[in-house]
């Protein structure tokens, strides 16, 4: 019965943290938060979606490691903040489901946040003497990791979509996923063409302001 509470917590948590990781790049890496906790996270937008995008697009996505690339991490603080943030889910189902499974909660979160890092950075960058990591001899790790690759190389073209590096649970369940650039997301073409339509609406007010 443990074993199934543990798996069950484990299971939740990872969709959580995927529901996270989404939800942090889509309105934090990718919206600029200027009155949000007084502007504090402003830093990270500047960071991920000025200076990091640019500098990785199309054809500079891949590229040699340099010997410092801060902005390509989510830093130091991201880990501690994680688990700060998430300690009161961590306490509520330690008490409710035991230590068993409230332990479950920070190792999954822990985990999915390494895999994060650990993607991110070898998605950009290749090794410097050009030669395949270690997971490129196996089939099963390397066609997963292109998996990975391809959907977050789609971001980098059109940064509407693919919001999940890890596990594209976020992505599927509000519309951003696709592993093909030419196709569009349900929820970008939804929000294009809002836009389009409020863009109409403003055209025609201005029209009869003229008339």
């Amino acid at each position: 019965m443990t074993f199934l509470i543990v798996i069950t917590v484990a299971l939740a948590c990872v969709i959580l943290c995927s529901v996270i990781e989404g939800l942090f790049h889509q309105y934090i890496l990718h919206t600029p938060q200027q009155k949000l906790f007084g502007g504090a996270l402003y830093l990270s937008y500047h960071y991920h979606a000025v200076e990091h995008h640019p500098a990785y697009r199309a054809e500079h996505y891949h590229r040699p490691a340099p010997d410092t690339e801060a902005p390509i991490s989510l830093g130091p603080l991201m880990w501690p903040a994680l688990m700060l943030f998430t300690s009161p889910i961590t306490v509520g189902v330690w008490y409710f489901l035991g230590w068993k499974a409230g332990i479950t909660v920070p190792i999954v979160f822990t985990l999915y946040y390494i895999s994060y890092e650990f993607l991110h950075w070898h998605m950009h960058f290749p090794k410097k003497d050009g030669s395949p990591r270690w997971y490129h001899a196996f089939p099963p790790s390397s066609q997963l990791f292109k998996w990975f690759d391809k959907r977050h190389y789609i971001h980098h073209i059109a940064d509407d979509r693919n919001y999940n590096v890890v596990w594209p649970i976020y992505d599927l369940l509000f519309g951003h996923y696709t592993t093909d650039e030419k196709v569009v997301p349900w929820a970008v073409r939804r929000r294009k063409a809002r836009a389009l339509r409020k863009s109409q609406e403003i055209r025609k007010q201005l029209e009869k302001k003229v008339s």
